[in-house]
C-alpha cells in the first residue's frame, strides 16, 4: 500500500488529487476514491494507524 504525505499532489488522468488531513474522522464519503472505478482505494494508506505520520487522510479533488 501506498503512503504519500499530507500536502502530497498527483494526476490520476487529468483530476489533481492532493492528500489531507481528514478533519471529520472516516469521513470517506469525501474521499475522491470512495466513487472511483479506476484506482481503488485500498492501494493507499488512509487510517492513522496503518500510517506513519498518524494522522487519518482523505484525496480530495484540486484546482491547479
Amino acid at each position: 500500500m501506498i503512503d504519500l504525505p499530507i500536502g502530497t499532489k498527483f494526476y490520476i488522468g487529468n483530476r489533481l488529487i492532493e492528500v489531507v488531513e481528514d478533519m471529520e474522522k472516516y469521513l470517506c464519503s469525501d474521499c475522491v476514491f470512495r466513487f472511483n472505478i479506476d484506482v481503488p482505494c485500498e492501494m493507499f494508506e488512509c487510517y492513522k494507524y496503518v500510517r506513519k505520520d498518524r494522522t487519518d487522510v482523505i484525496f480530495k479533488e484540486v484546482e491547479e
